[in-house]
C-alpha cells in the first residue's frame, strides 16, 4: 500500500511565498478594485480564498486573501500594487525542502515497516500474536496517512502563493465651506 509517486529526495526547493498589501484606493472605487484583484488572481490561475467588505459608503472597505501558482507570485504583487497606493507591503518565503525530505524518509521508513507487518500477519500463527501485530499495523498505517497529509499541505502551500490584501478606502475631499 505504498504511495505513488513517493520518494525520499525532493526535485526542486519548496518555498512557501506569502505576502501582505494594504493599498489605499478612492472610497467610490473599492468595489472596482476589489473585482480587478480577483480578476488579476483569476488570469494567473489562482483563486480568492477569501474576502470581506467593511463599512459602507465612503468608509467601505474590504480583504482579499488571493492564492496565485508560486511562479506568479512577484506578477500578482506587481498588478495589486498598481491599483491604488500602496500604504504598506511584506513579502516573505520560507524554505520547507528539509522539512518535505525527512517527511518523506519517514514515510518511506513506515512504508518499510508496514510490508513487514504484513508478513507478520501471515506468519502470526496464534489469535494474541495476530492482534498484537494487527495493531501495530494500524499504527504504521495511521503515522503514513498523518504525514502523508503534511506533506500535502506543504506542496499545496509551496505550489500555491498566498497574497492578503487590505483596500482602505481614501477619504473624500472635503470642500471648503463656500464664503459669501
Amino acid at each position: 500500500a505504498g504511495r505513488a509517486g513517493a520518494s525520499v529526495t525532493v526535485a526542486t526547493e519548496l518555498i512557501i511565498r506569502t505576502g501582505a498589501v494594504t493599498v489605499q484606493v478612492p472610497h467610490q472605487s473599492v468595489v472596482n478594485v476589489f473585482d480587478s484583484a480577483t480578476r488579476d488572481a483569476t488570469l494567473l490561475g489562482g483563486y480568492v480564498a477569501s474576502s470581506t467588505t467593511t463599512g459602507a459608503g465612503d468608509a467601505a472597505g474590504a480583504s482579499l486573501t488571493l492564492r496565485v501558482p508560486s511562479t506568479s507570485f512577484t506578477t500578482l504583487v506587481g498588478e495589486i500594487d498598481k491599483l491604488g497606493k500602496v500604504e504598506s507591503q511584506q513579502i516573505g518565503g520560507h524554505d520547507v525542502t528539509g522539512e518535505s525530505i525527512d517527511i518523506n524518509a519517514r514515510i518511506a521508513n513506515l512504508e518499510s515497516e508496514e510490508t513487514a507487518l504484513r508478513t507478520l500477519i501471515g506468519q502470526s500463527g496464534s489469535i494474541p500474536n495476530l492482534l498484537q501485530v494487527q495493531d501495530q499495523l494500524f499504527g504504521v498505517e495511521g503515522e503514513i496517512e498523518q504525514l502523508t497529509a503534511q506533506e500535502n499541505s506543504l506542496l499545496d502551500h509551496a505550489s500555491f502563493a498566498t497574497l492578503s490584501v487590505d483596500l482602505t478606502p481614501k477619504a473624500a475631499p472635503v470642500a471648503a465651506p463656500h464664503q459669501q
